[in-house]
């Protein structure tokens, strides 16, 4: 029965120790918005020297605006994350339709080559292919083909830079996630310790 109640404790204490660590993420990605990139360092020194004077713990309704606040800023990076998701699935569409027509500019190439250089450029006499008219339809056909590649490679190149953007992205949200969660879980524990407080109060009048 100790060991048990042993354990519970020491679950307990790991899940405090993740919620203040959370706390603390919240806590510091919040006062360097506040901060700022373009602050000097004397400025940077006298704000961290007001940190070091505050309370060392928050009060309920500074962690509420500051809960609130990082929700808001993750909430636009979601949303931000999703667009950018969006505007890839519209991306990966995009190339589908474009193999699909490459694939019906194949069939149409084998089709042509066939009319013009298999029955079109054979000699009615001697039944064998004209070799001028073969030679002149391959270097068409590697002309074209040598721009479609250069063409499919810069777009290749530019579509990996945007997949590999969206994943990290969406790693990112996926870590925001746990931040959003446990911002939600502190905004319920505040206002059911505000509800108390309303409670003890009123309970407190009609005692007197």
């Amino acid at each position: 029965l100790k060991q048990k109640k042993m354990e519970g404790l020491i679950e307990e204490l790991g899940r405090e120790a993740e919620g203040l660590r959370l706390e603390n993420e919240v806590l510091s990605g919040f006062l360097s918005r506040k901060q700022g990139p373009g602050e000097d360092q004397s400025n940077r020194r006298e704000k961290k020297q007001q940190r070091r004077n505050l309370p060392q713990q928050l009060s309920v309704s500074q962690k509420n605006v500051i809960a609130n606040s990082e929700l808001e800023v993750l909430q636009a990076k979601s949303l931000e994350i999703e667009k950018r998701a969006e505007k890839l699935a519209d991306t990966l569409r995009a190339v589908s339709e474009e193999t699909d027509a490459r694939i019906a500019e194949l069939k149409k190439d084998a089709y042509e080559f066939k009319r013009d250089i298999v029955i079109g450029a054979e000699n009615m006499r001697s039944g064998r292919t004209e070799a001028e008219k073969l030679t002149r339809y391959m270097e068409e056909k590697l002309r074209q083909r040598d721009a479609l590649i250069e063409k499919l490679r810069l777009k290749n190149a530019a579509l990996k830079t945007q997949i590999h953007k969206v994943e990290a992205q969406l790693k990112q949200k996926e870590d925001m996630g746990d931040v959003l969660h446990y911002i939600d879980f502190h905004q319920l524990q505040i206002e059911n310790r505000q509800y108390q407080s309303q409670i003890e109060q009123r309970n407190d009048e009609l005692l007197r």
